[in-house]
Parts: structure tokens; sequence; C-alpha cells
């Protein structure tokens, strides 16, 4: 079930006001500016993929370096790759598609 109230729409622009918000009025929904973020994520990702989800890297090394005190054995540090850093990317990679390489 769609809930209408928690529920908009946005439009790219070949889209005009004017029908965007027709087509709003018939969905039964708002109309609102596009997000560039929606869960985290990039909303739209256009050619520059590699700059979009540096983020991924970064949020990662972040991670890495938070547990730098820490004093975990190798068995430890296993689990804590497998469990939080595969997360990361995994999550994204769900959604969208990688870039073949990141600089």
């Amino acid at each position: 079930m769609v809930n209408f109230q928690k529920s908009d729409v946005c439009f790219g622009t070949e889209v005009s006001d004017e029908e965007g918000e027709v087509l709003a009025q018939i969905l039964g929904v708002r109309k609102t500016e596009c997000h560039k973020r929606y869960l985290g994520l990039p909303a739209f990702t256009g050619r520059r993929k590699t700059e979009l989800f540096g983020f991924v890297r970064d949020r990662v090394w972040d991670k890495i370096k938070s547990w730098n005190g820490l004093s975990l054995s190798q068995a430890g540090r296993k689990v804590l790759i497998k469990s939080v850093l595969q997360s990361i990317p995994s999550y994204v990679a769900s959604c969208h598609k990688f870039p073949l390489r990141f600089d």
C-alpha cells in the first residue's frame, strides 16, 4: 500500500513546472525538488560515477582509521571487516552499478 501523505515526486528538467504539478495532482502526491541523496545514496548518477561513489571509499577508510586504537586479534579483525566493511559497498552496489575504477 502506498502512503500518499508520505510520498512525493520530482521531475527532470524536460518536464515543465506546470506539467509536473498536473502529474503530481493526478498521482495524488506532492511535487518536490529533486533530492541529491536518498537513503544515503546518490539519487541520480549520470556520467560522473567515480566522483559520486568516492564517498564509499572515504567511509570505509574512516571506519578503518577509527579502529586503529583497538587491540583486536586476527580473528576479531576478520569479523569486523566481514561484518562492517563489506556491508558498506554491498549496500551501494545493490542499488547502483559501480564504476570500473576508482582513481
